[in-house]
């Protein structure tokens, strides 16, 4: 018999059920709005019940919340006949997917790690870019391993490498609105792997703040935590395009 026999648990099931069952699913036709221009959206629109949570994917899927046991089966599901990777192998909780259509591009997978995926990607007017998918780590200490995995990456690359996601990091001084002022400490260690491997940020789409703690009024802090960034030769071969943030 074919087909893929997935054992769920109830708590899993029972939790996004609650989730879904009072979700907003929107379709966009035409340039994709940016995430914190759909939540102040919402926020300012939705007056009678609470508001929905808010999940927005681009490039990679991040903070998946799916066990690897399920991953396969609901992978399927939301993308039929697409590929697709992840990071359980390095990161217990599979905290990056990547997914791609085939029919356009073939993503060849070099390196997985617990915070981050790159790969190859090609499509059929034969451009070759590789692409590295970034979920970093909350702390400063963890996150000296990814500045690493980035560093050994861009030894030799001589090909467009464009490097996009949640880094967890802030870059300047500005990156955080209200709260603690941003130390020094907390932007020289991603200042400086992006100077040691050549990569600018491209321009971007949406706010400039990518997260914020929900809170309202004085108690509010947003941050800058998701970027892109491209090295030379991506800039170069593929110009400076908005990226959706």
């Amino acid at each position: 018999m074919d087909g893929v026999v997935v054992q769920l648990e109830k708590e899993e099931v029972d939790r996004e059920t609650a989730k879904w069952k009072c979700s907003l699913i929107v379709y966009s036709i035409g340039e994709c709005p940016g995430y914190n221009s759909m939540c102040r959206f919402i926020s300012q629109s939705w007056n009678s019940v609470a508001e929905p949570e808010v999940y927005l994917h681009e490039e990679g899927l991040i903070e998946t919340r799916v066990k690897q046991h399920n991953a396969q089966a609901i992978s399927k599901c939301i993308a039929p006949g697409w590929g697709h990777a992840n990071n359980y192998s390095a990161a217990c909780n599979g905290r990056i997917w990547v997914v791609w259509d085939p029919n356009y591009y073939t993503v060849i997978i070099l390196r997985v790690e617990d915070q981050l995926i790159h790969c190859l990607v090609q499509n059929a007017s034969e451009v070759n870019c590789y692409l590295t998918i970034i979920y970093g780590f909350n702390s400063i200490e963890q996150r000296r391993t990814l500045w690493g995995y980035l560093k050994d990456i861009a030894q030799g690359l001589n090909s467009p490498w464009a490097i996009c996601g949640d880094f967890n990091a802030l870059l300047f001084a500005q990156d955080r609105l209200s709260g603690n002022p941003v130390q020094f400490a907390e932007i020289k260690d991603f200042a400086k792997c992006l100077q040691e491997t050549h990569l600018n940020e491209l321009s971007w789409r949406g706010d400039y703040f990518t997260w914020t703690n929900k809170r309202k009024t004085v108690d509010r802090v947003c941050s800058r935590l998701d970027r892109a960034f491209g090295n030379h030769e991506w800039i170069f071969d593929l110009g400076t395009r908005p990226t959706n943030i």
